[in-house]
């Protein structure tokens, strides 16, 4: 008599390649889950370099009253060149949204509101840990000087009104700002 091979069952085969389905696909979210998990960490990590790094520079740059007069009294543009280096960027005010564009000599203050009037823009002129603004064109307060002083805490920049006539600069200019 000859003898009959046996037919393996197509339900075999089929669960055998199911379960490798499996193990190939838990596998690889376990790659993905490890990878993301070691990402956050990095950003994180960077987070904390970027933040602790930038408190150190505001440190150093901004000395004391006593070392700023020194200072002053040697290298009378030294002070103003590092705090236009820190200050030059867009910044962002953290009560507003208002955002506040500061290069070179030219300043930009743009609102959120879509309801709200048009940027105003203009110059400033830096002397140490304050600033003076002047807005130009036909901006609200044209011509009308404004002082501000501004001193750097973790990383943000405070803006505290001197003297200002304009009340709608002066109300968005005086805050708390973090650079963009």
């Amino acid at each position: 008599m000859a003898t009959r091979k046996r037919k393996r069952s197509t339900r075999a085969v089929s669960r055998k390649s199911k379960s490798k389905n499996k193990t190939w696909l838990h596998w690889l979210l376990s790659v993905l889950v490890i990878f993301l998990v070691l990402g956050a960490i990095a950003m994180a990590a960077g987070y904390v370099y970027v933040r602790t790094t930038q408190n150190k520079k505001a440190q150093t740059l901004l000395p004391s009253a006593e070392a700023a007069q020194k200072i002053n009294e040697s290298k009378p543009s030294a002070g103003s060149i590092s705090n236009l280096n820190l200050l030059e960027g867009t910044w962002v005010s953290t009560t507003t949204g208002a955002m506040l564009s500061l290069k070179g000599e030219t300043f930009s203050l743009d609102f959120p509101s879509v309801e709200a009037e048009k940027p105003m823009s203009g110059t400033f002129i830096l002397t140490e840990n304050k600033f003076s603004v002047v807005n130009s064109g036909k901006n609200v307060c044209d011509s009308t000087k404004g002082t501000y002083s501004f001193i750097f805490k973790t990383g943000d920049l405070v803006v505290t009104v001197l003297h200002d006539e304009c009340a709608k600069r002066k109300n968005n200019l005086q805050a708390t700002w973090y650079k963009l």
